[in-house]
């Protein structure tokens, strides 16, 4: 504030390891510029850091916690009048940050209960299509049409562990499913088998690059990219796996694949 193009205070970045983070983080109280001349832990600060500081005219740094966790920070220039903050002034500042961090943290647990809504609603659709009797591959293409609200994708299937083989069960795409559902491939070398074993997930980053498994010819054949293979456990018991995957190289990040790793598992 004020909302401007050239507002200089979004120029200031901080580290997460940073001197700054860590102290405001441990001593939860405002901190002024003047600080990080005078106080010795400082003196390591990173050049860049102290030079955003300098560059942008920050004058008080203040933090806002959550309990003891450190959420965001409050990057305060100097006064428009030129004069010094009062302590009225300083003691509004910790008012609004008080009330903002908690604003941020009711809005963060209101993002968390409708994540987990939707993790719930997913899983018990693909419990429900492993377990069904109806037509699995209109389901599943149903399930994945769900599925790319929360996560991007362009490819999914279901791949079953049966007698020592692997049992392409069912796949979202139509086109793709019709060449390939119904198929049997060999259970060993595949990265169904690795993960059945592991009991873990397993994120393959470029599949044009670099796999480790034998299976990874027939998703480079269909296009795919990058995928994510997940165990799926019923009663304790590995019975297949979900492969999530995009023609786009490295598109999944920790939180995607934290995400899908709990549909899975559920």
């Amino acid at each position: 504030y004020p909302a401007m193009e050239d507002n200089p205070m979004a120029g200031v970045r901080l580290r997460r390891d940073s001197p700054v983070v860590t102290w405001l983080e441990r001593e939860a109280r405002m901190l002024p510029r003047r600080f990080l001349d005078t106080l010795p832990e400082f003196q390591g600060l990173w050049q860049d850091e102290r030079g955003d500081v300098e560059v942008t005219d920050v004058e008080i740094m203040v933090p806002l916690m959550n309990g003891r966790e450190l959420v965001a920070i409050l990057v305060v220039g100097d006064r428009r009048d030129g004069k010094l903050y009062s302590i009225e002034d300083i003691d509004l500042m910790e008012s609004i940050a008080g009330r903002v961090a908690a604003s941020m943290e009711k809005e963060y647990l209101h993002e968390q209960l409708e994540e987990q809504e939707r993790e719930l609603s997913l899983a018990n659709r693909l419990t429900g299509i492993i377990t069904s009797s109806m037509n699995i591959q209109e389901i599943f293409h149903g399930f994945a049409r769900e599925l790319e609200k929360v996560v991007e994708l362009d490819y999914a299937m279901i791949v079953l562990i049966e007698e020592g083989e692997l049992n392409v069960f069912a796949i979202s795409d139509a086109e793709i499913a019709a060449r390939w559902v119904g198929r049997r491939m060999p259970l060993e070398g595949s990265v169904t088998e690795w993960v059945a074993k592991h009991l873990k997930s397993v994120y393959e980053a470029d599949l044009e690059k670099s796999s480790r498994f034998a299976t990874a010819e027939y998703f480079r054949g269909e296009g795919v990219r990058c995928k994510v293979a997940l165990p799926l456990v019923v009663r304790g018991e590995v019975i297949g796996t979900l492969h999530v995957g995009s023609s786009r190289p490295n598109l999944y990040n920790a939180k995607d694949i934290r995400l899908l790793e709990n549909l899975a598992l559920q």
